[in-house]
């Protein structure tokens, strides 16, 4: 029965939501440019991204501590991510429309010890995020897993429409998360093929965004343990198993839908 039971689940999965992890993907969707883009470029737009970030940066709340801060309510946030989505377009497809609210996962906290920000839960078409986290996290998670719900089922690019979702929003927090997710992307990369680089592009940001960026690893750092590297273990097999070979590393597959994006535009 219990075999039963879970190949009803997995079918059920897959006719609900799951055959969206086989869909034609982002840049093909909206034509963008496939040549690989040079490291010169990734610099240059890593540092446009964080001229963005701390112009938006400057003018929101702050707590006591001089770190991001957000008053409303999640059910608030939530509509106003929603702002994002309806002018949004991926070719013909309008990612606006009625679709059912974000909620809050109700035992948030002891989530970030999974490591876990969010979750798409197909059977109900709900959007459920952990809402402990850092309030830069908070904002982009939300419109993440509303991305999801509009069935872009790949990492990288729930990713991608989230920062564009974000950056469309009229609210500025909403702009600052979007900037910020693309911003952390960017320097990990630069990171990757450079220390020096990544300590001159630091140096660029401004100190309310530093504060923020402490503030998130000494969070994270706070919830490290065996549970989290088992998650990670767990979502590695799941995004392997569903089409995302390069598993976890596949959330970093957005800095190529960035770059993309900067090649066909240029990002002023």
């Amino acid at each position: 029965y219990i075999v039963r039971f879970l190949a009803i689940i997995y079918v059920l999965f897959y006719f609900s939501w799951g055959f969206n992890y086989f869909r034609l993907d982002y840049s093909s969707l909206v034509n963008m440019p496939k040549e690989p883009a040079t490291y010169r470029e990734l610099k240059d737009l890593t540092s446009k991204v964080i001229q963005k970030t701390n112009a938006i940066r400057s003018n929101l709340l702050e707590d006591e501590n001089g770190v991001f801060l957000v008053e409303e309510n999640f059910s608030v946030l939530a509509k106003i991510a929603d702002e994002g989505f309806k002018n949004y377009y991926i070719g013909n497809l309008h990612l606006g429309g009625n679709y059912g609210p974000a909620k809050p996962v109700l035992l948030s906290k002891y989530m970030s010890h999974t490591g876990i920000m969010g979750i798409y839960i197909p059977f109900t078409s709900e959007p459920s995020i952990n809402v402990d986290i850092p309030y830069q996290s908070l904002l982009s998670t939300i419109s993440h897993e509303m991305a999801h719900q509009r069935g872009f089922a790949k990492e990288d690019e729930a990713n991608f429409i989230a920062y564009k979702a974000n950056i469309n929003n009229p609210d500025e927090r909403f702009q600052y998360s979007g900037y910020y997710l693309a911003m952390n992307y960017l320097m990990n990369e630069v990171y990757k093929e450079s220390r020096d680089d990544y300590l001159l592009l630091y140096n660029e940001l401004s100190d309310g965004v530093k504060r923020d960026m402490e503030f998130s690893r000494n969070y994270w750092a706070s919830k490290e343990g065996e549970l989290r590297k088992t998650t990670n273990k767990i979502n590695d097999n799941y995004l392997k198993f569903n089409n995302q070979t390069d598993g976890v590393r596949s959330y970093n597959g957005v800095v190529s839908l960035l770059l993309a994006e900067y090649k066909e535009i240029n990002l002023d």
